[in-house]
């Protein structure tokens, strides 16, 4: 099986955990780091496979260590949307297909947009949202950004459902949420059956929006 290929641009805070998480699957993936900042690489270059100091703002410098190889490239620089721009455009120019960018403010989002990058992430913003919906939703432990309206849930299963099976529930129904999996101890079970009982001590994984999230929960 042929290894995927991600270069991340910009080792940051940001840049730097999405590059040593990444790292952890060696087995499947090659990692590149590259940032102009000496530091910043020598911090990242035992984790990666390869880490250049280049400035990915000139294109024959990504040419050179052969960009157009990667099948994801990761810009994430800091608070220099012109910087940013123009690596991502660079990138373009090159022909790396699949661009993710880290968006500083809604100016810098709307401009990527236009200018063909389909996947865009806010950092800041998504935290932000994943804290509010902690302080107004019980039982939340985790929360995946899946788009602007809808997340993935982890949540301790609430002491009203306790005993019951999944079809008795209805929640989709009732809540407008779905239960795509069921974690209890060690084991994991995706997709469960409508037979399936909620015991006590089970976390559930949850597709929905925060509302309905809240309104189950509370």
């Amino acid at each position: 099986m042929k290894k995927k290929k991600f270069a991340i641009i910009g080792i940051g805070k940001f840049g730097y955990n999405i590059a040593v998480t990444l790292a952890k699957y060696k087995k499947d993936n090659e990692v590149i780091a590259i940032d102009k900042s000496k530091d910043l690489i020598n911090k990242i270059t035992s984790f990666v496979d390869n880490a250049y100091i280049i400035d990915a703002m000139d294109e024959e410098a990504l040419r050179e260590i052969g960009i157009e190889n990667v099948d994801t490239a990761i810009v994430s620089i800091g608070e220099n949307i012109e910087a940013s721009l123009i690596i991502v455009m660079n990138l373009l120019e090159i022909g790396v297909k699949n661009l993710i960018v880290k968006a500083v403010n809604q100016l810098h989002k709307k401009i990527l947009k236009k200018i063909g990058v389909t996947r865009i992430v806010e950092p800041e913003e998504e935290m932000a949202i994943k804290v509010a919906h902690s302080l107004v939703t019980t039982n939340i432990l985790e929360e995946i950004c899946l788009t602007d309206d809808y997340s993935v849930f982890e949540i301790s299963a609430p002491q009203k459902i306790w005993g019951r099976t999944l079809s008795s529930l209805d929640l989709r129904k009732k809540y407008g949420i779905s239960i795509i999996g069921i974690k209890h101890g060690n084991n994991f079970k995706p997709n469960p059956s409508p037979d399936t009982v909620i015991n006590k001590d089970d976390l559930l994984l949850i597709m929905s929006d925060a509302k309905s999230i809240a309104k189950f929960t509370n």
